[in-house]
């Protein structure tokens, strides 16, 4: 079910090079992503974006007119790759702030496929789904233990528009855990009648009869906040099972 988390925006973050640029160690490349981690007292030094080190500095131009830069943001990168895979960045604009939940508020359940190959920061990869790992996020073990490869964990977090989740919180669970997907966001738009295609948080939803609404005394109008239990299916689509009025 997980696997199909990445469909239900936009294609993924991507790093793009055009292998015309010039310069020591590479070509000119693009980095769309989430950041991860900064250098402590300021925006100047190396960062982490999407598992990324990205060189940032005095020359660098950086533009946050559109969102503040802080762990959380996404921004978009243009500069050089590096013979390391790294970037030494030209200019970095913000693009969405670290609180922007214009997407959505995630929960899902998942097992660890993979991880940064130092430490915990960075891209972790959840049944299917990249989760960006920042300094912000809070990781929960168990007993001592904590998550590694093969792990089940429960995944908190914000949706990006790539299909990604900036996570909030990870928790090792050792036992059974819900296979069902929820999102939360605002409802963008809903069928004249009850049944049928939902927009919440820019997610298609898939409303049957089947399909349990509690109002709690709310109504179903335009910015009202929805949460969704249900599944993702390999359209992209969200088959709801739940709708809860919040």
């Amino acid at each position: 079910m997980l696997t199909a988390l990445a469909l239900v925006l936009s294609p993924v973050a991507s790093q793009a090079s055009d292998g015309s640029g010039e310069g020591s160690g590479g070509s000119d490349t693009q980095l769309t992503g989430v950041v991860e981690s900064l250098p402590q007292g300021g925006l100047i030094g190396d960062w982490v974006v999407n598992g990324v080190t990205v060189h940032v500095t005095d020359a660098t131009e950086i533009d946050q007119e559109d969102a503040t830069i802080s762990v959380g943001s996404s921004v978009d990168v243009e500069g050089i790759q590096m013979t390391d895979g790294s970037i030494d960045a030209q200019s970095i604009q913000g693009t969405e702030g670290s609180d922007d939940d214009s997407f959505g508020s995630v929960e899902f359940a998942g097992t660890v496929e993979s991880m940064p190959s130092e430490g915990v920061i960075g891209d972790w990869v959840v049944s299917g789904t990249t989760v960006h790992v920042t300094e912000a996020t809070q990781i929960e073990g168990e007993d001592g233990v904590m998550p590694s490869v093969g792990s089940t964990v429960e995944v908190k977090g914000l949706a990006e528009s790539d299909g990604s989740v900036t996570a909030s919180s990870i928790d090792l669970s050792s036992g059974s855990t819900s296979s069902d997907f929820m999102l939360t966001g605002a409802l963008q738009h809903r069928p004249a009648h009850v049944t049928g295609t939902w927009r919440i948080a820019r997610h298609a939803v898939a409303v049957t009869r089947s399909t349990k609404i509690v109002r709690n005394g709310h109504t179903l109008t335009r910015g009202s906040t929805i949460r969704v239990v249900g599944s993702v299916r390999a359209n992209g689509t969200i088959k709801a099972s739940k709708l809860i009025a919040r």
